[in-house]
């Protein structure tokens, strides 16, 4: 049996097991007595993986084939759906690509091992073919559709097209009509043999579980495959934006807007990257927050009609903050945004204000804990990282209010904005250059 290490932080009273399987496969048991269990795999591949190198080739991907080869995991060769499986055992199961992993998953209050081995099992018998590619392309293809609808999805890939340069961060998850038509089944055996071994997966399970029962259910389904040499090709984005504006038509009553606000500065530390992760958090709540001076007197002012809303990420490739509203006075809106930041890097930020929200930060993080999927995916994310979940309450104490101060400083410069608008139009065209 593959041998548990025992991951645990006392002053929160949680812990966890880790295990390296002898497929490879990393193992999170995350013991809990909640009424609900849960299970995720997950592979470390995620739409950003646009070409690797294998066998001596490299081989160039389509946009949109992690979520291509995601939306046909769970297809079996007997023609029984893998969701109708998981639907007689109580279990209700979903699956979704993000940016550096696809991910399959399952909650239950029924016979959780049972489950398990459905969703082990659905990872290692792919199928295939022409006419279940065709069918799924033209699926794909009405989605693609729909996103290019939508103002605010139109708004977002507007912004990261400007933003980004050559990082594939900046491409649609789905891909386009013309880059899943290049996708074939041998394409996607490849990217299942590239991305799909055990070594590359992570396992984690979360409620009424056990370490002993788990690796019964992971000896049985998960395959002793011999290991792919594989690299994913990487890539040389500049710190500047690609453009500073930029304006698309959509319908939409009232125009949208996005501000983004690039950051290339990514350590090839782990626990480095978790700093400035946990300090960007605390930089964005307490400037851009709902609650916050600048959010709070831009809607007091009429500025925007709803509350200002931002998202911050911080990965191995990539990093940035957005912002979004909605306003007739955009162009107002920018110049306070532009104005606000550089009061921030010239003032500083309010101790009492850094240590209050330091301490939301720490409450939100308690709270991950009060379910299974929050852990779960909570610990996932981490793994993928390169870092313990429970490390985070640690580094979380030594970020200071300089640290802060010095992050808006390095952070808030004229190269590193996209302003980003949808205007109204009758029509649907873009005019993103």
């Amino acid at each position: 049996m593959s041998e548990a290490v025992t991951i645990k932080n006392a002053a929160i009273g949680e812990e966890y097991y880790k295990i390296r399987h002898k497929s490879g496969c990393e193992i999170i048991v995350y013991p809990k007595n909640f009424s609900s269990s849960y299970a995720v795999i997950a592979s470390k591949y995620g739409f950003v993986h646009s070409a690797i190198e294998m066998d001596s080739k490299v081989l160039e991907l389509p946009d949109g084939i992690a979520h291509f080869l995601e939306h046909k995991m769970f297809e079996n060769i007997d023609g029984e759906d893998t969701f109708a499986k998981f639907g007689t055992l109580g279990a209700s199961a979903n699956a979704y690509t993000t940016f550096d992993k696809t991910a399959y998953l399952f909650s239950t209050t029924g016979d959780f091992y049972a489950a398990l081995a459905v969703l082990l099992e659905s990872m290692y018998a792919p199928h295939f073919t022409e006419e279940n590619v065709a069918k799924e392309r033209g699926i794909i293809e009405q989605e693609i559709v729909m996103y290019d609808d939508d103002p605010s999805d139109a708004l977002y890939l507007a912004l990261m097209d400007a933003m980004y340069h050559v990082n594939p961060v900046k491409k649609s998850i789905v891909g386009t009509a013309e880059t899943i038509a290049e996708i074939t089944p041998k394409l996607l055996y490849e990217c299942f043999d590239a991305f799909y071994h055990p070594s590359s997966m992570v396992l984690v399970v979360c409620g009424q579980v056990d370490v002993k029962s788990v690796l019964v259910v992971t000896d049985k389904y998960l395959p002793d495959l011999p290991m792919v040499d594989m690299e994913v090709q990487k890539f040389d984005e500049p710190k500047a934006v690609r453009l500073p504006l930029v304006k698309i038509n959509r319908q939409v009553s009232k125009p949208k807007i996005a501000i983004g606000i690039k950051d290339i500065e990514i350590s090839a530390d782990s626990t480095e990257r978790l700093k400035k992760q946990l300090t960007l958090n605390i930089l964005c709540l307490m400037l851009f927050s709902t609650s916050s001076e600048f959010a709070s007197k831009l809607y007091e002012d009429g500025l925007i009609s709803a509350p200002l809303s931002y998202w911050q990420q911080h990965y191995p490739t990539f990093s940035h903050i957005h912002l979004y509203a909605e306003s007739d006075c955009y162009d107002e809106v920018y110049s306070r945004f532009l104005e606000f930041v550089e009061t921030v890097k010239r003032d500083g930020v309010i101790d009492d204000d850094f240590v209050r929200t330091k301490r939301d930060v720490y409450a939100n993080y308690v709270m991950t804990f009060q379910s299974t999927e929050n852990i779960s995916e909570t610990v996932l994310d981490a793994t993928i990282a390169g870092y313990e979940m429970l490390a985070s309450i640690e580094v979380l104490d030594e970020i200071t209010c300089a640290d802060v101060w010095q992050m808006a400083r390095e952070i808030f410069q004229d190269e590193h904005y996209t302003f980003a608008v949808v205007e109204k139009s009758e029509s649907a065209t873009s005019n993103v250059k």
